[in-house]
């Protein structure tokens, strides 16, 4: 199925979740931060191209969505109690994401989708009269033959004849009815045309009637001129279709404003200490009174030792909030996640192997409160050796109120 169908395919779920390519919408219904994992973008491709996940309105928890690997994503990567976020798949390897708000079964920001058009009815069908089968667009009635022209009467004395009855005109036949209009189509096929009726012989034309006597001249009184036919009468029109249901438009979400970047660049990133230090180059600054929404990709690497490196976020002045999440390289084969709730916190320890390579995720919502200030990525190392941040590592930031 689609969304836009009238039966899309709905789950609800209570822990993390893996979106099938099946899946239009997916329920969180949830109490602690779980993660939906989405299908490849290459599974998803015509009337599955499109998923809408949605944070069960009124519960205090974070659903996290989290691309295969190989895939790229854009847009909307976590939502908050009561949002929704519609996931659109480019058929080969993106996917991109718009957020929204659902409160109860109502979902904001979302345009509605329009029904499928529906067929055309079938023309009626041609009766066969005098001028033969014209298919399917109803009968027409049968052409009566001329009429026996009447004797013109005698010259002198004689009365002239009757000129002869003119034959019934023929019925003309029903029209086909029309056919029901579906619903209108989101972009739907059109509708297949009915036949048009196949063309009939024409009918063989009636007999003249015999030529009456000329009689002779004088003041011979006329004859009665013959009486016309009834006209025939029309058949019934076709009923006309009922026209489908359009859909319905959905309320446009915030527009937001632009994203701002920040970037690990001229040479990595390190540190040897034990207290959190801002990482070179991921630092933006915040207006006061606002919401953002924040990403950060971190290229990391440990030396060789096994104490691994810890992560945090921070706001350089008073009234700053976080929530958000944390994914990355816990060994050389494992991964793990963690909420980040508070400013200027160590994380879990990460990169436990020897020398090891890997890869953190971090993000989120700051709020930044009546005061505006510097919003930054951080790290430290572990009882010994040296924490490093890649050149190309990113920061990203994104207004949403």
């Amino acid at each position: 199925m689609a969304i836009s169908s009238r039966s899309p395919n709905r789950i609800t779920v209570t822990e993390d979740y893996t979106v099938k390519h099946t899946d239009d919408y997916v329920t969180f219904q949830i109490a602690a931060d779980k993660t939906a994992n989405l299908p490849h973008a290459s599974q998803c491709q015509l009337r599955c191209f499109q998923k809408i996940i949605i944070n069960q309105f009124g519960l205090s928890s974070l659903v996290t969505i989290v691309p295969q690997d190989g895939d790229t994503f854009e847009g909307v990567t976590s939502i908050t109690s009561g949002q929704c976020v519609t996931l659109t798949s480019d058929g080969i390897s993106k996917w991109s994401s718009v957020l929204g708000v659902y409160t109860g079964t109502t979902m904001v920001g979302i345009s509605g989708f329009s029904g499928p058009q529906g067929y055309s009815g079938v023309s009626g069908y041609s009766g066969g009269g005098g001028t033969g089968l014209s298919g399917f667009s109803g009968f027409s009635g049968t052409n009566g033959s001329a009429g026996v022209s009447g004797f013109s009467g005698y010259s002198g004395g004689g009365t002239s004849g009757f000129s002869g009855f003119s034959g019934s005109a023929g019925s003309s036949g029903f029209s086909g009815y029309s056919g029901l209009n579906g619903s209108t189509g989101q972009t739907g096929q059109a509708g297949t045309s009915g036949f048009s009726g196949y063309s009939g012989s024409n009918g063989s034309a009636g007999a003249d009637g015999a030529s009456g006597f000329s009689g002779y001249s004088a003041i011979g009184t006329s004859g009665f001129s013959g009486f016309s036919g009834p006209p025939s009468a029309s058949g019934f029109s076709g009923y006309s279709g009922v026209s489908g249901f359009s859909g319905y438009s959905g309320i446009s979400g915030f527009s937001g404003t632009a994203s701002v970047y920040a970037l690990v660049s001229g040479s990595n990133a390190t540190t040897t200490g034990q207290a959190l230090v801002d990482i070179t180059g991921l630092s933006i600054a915040l207006s006061a009174n606002a919401v953002y929404e924040y990403q950060a990709v971190l290229s990391v690497l440990t030396s060789a030792v096994t104490t691994g490196v810890q992560y945090g976020v921070n706001y350089s002045v008073a009234g700053g909030a976080v929530e958000g999440q944390l994914i990355g390289s816990s060994t050389a084969t494992a991964t793990k996640s963690e909420r980040v709730s508070a400013l200027n916190t160590a994380s879990g320890t990460y990169l436990t192997t020897s020398g090891q390579n890997g890869q953190v995720l971090m993000k989120g919502i700051v709020t930044t409160g009546v005061n505006a200030g510097n919003f930054t990525v951080k790290h430290l190392k572990v009882t010994s050796g040296t924490s490093t941040c890649r050149i190309n590592s990113f920061l990203k930031v994104t207004r949403i109120s």
